[in-house]
């Protein structure tokens, strides 16, 4: 997986950029199942959004607890290896795929026979310094101060991916600026504190 920054994704036709966000049963992509996919283009344009039914989980309390979708909202819910055909079509129209910490993401798609295109990936998340690994996008969110839609919302987590993605990319593209005035050579740059 070729990786880039989100400094890139400012040049991009934001209709070939898709953001992708899953909220799931679990962690684990080879136990847990998809509950909630949303692709959005770069922009804020939906591509699809859906709930899923779970195939083997009758219950997901832990979860639950985090993106409070509940057994019940999801029972009459089409499962998501229904969808994976219509999923890999969007995927596949992309240019790029940007996510916060996407690989969860991919992971999940791959777990139901999602093939994922060949092409660059932007993690928000892998932008940001080493003190910030583990940071939730809420926190990510609070941090620049965006108001997020709806935290553990797949929709919601897409749009809030593109409010964090645009702030660090502004930071990207000043610090890119003080060094070329200083006549080094841009380089890739990570969010630090001493820039905010």
């Amino acid at each position: 997986m070729i990786s880039m920054p989100c400094i890139s994704l400012l040049e991009m036709n934001p209709n070939n950029v898709l953001v992708l966000d899953t909220e799931t049963t679990g962690l684990d992509p080879k136990t847990d199942e998809l509950l909630q996919i949303a692709i959005v283009e770069y922009d804020g344009d939906g591509r699809f959004s859906s709930f899923f039914r779970p195939e083997r989980h009758k219950e997901w309390p832990e979860a639950m607890k985090v993106n409070h979708i509940t057994p019940g909202a999801v029972e009459r819910c089409a499962t998501a290896f229904e969808y994976r055909q219509a999923i890999q079509r969007i995927l596949d129209s992309a240019d790029v795929l940007v996510g916060y910490n996407i690989a969860f993401d991919l992971a999940f798609l791959e777990a139901i026979g999602v093939r994922i295109p060949p092409v660059p990936v932007c993690d928000v998340l892998a932008d940001l310094t080493d003190v910030w690994k583990r940071a939730s996008l809420g926190a990510a969110c609070a941090h620049f101060g965006i108001d997020p839609l709806c935290l553990h919302d797949a929709w919601g987590d897409c749009i809030s991916t593109i409010l964090v993605s645009q702030e660090i990319a502004k930071l990207q593209a000043r610090e890119n600026d003080e060094e070329s005035r200083r006549g080094r050579h841009p380089r890739r740059v990570l969010w630090s504190s001493d820039v905010l």
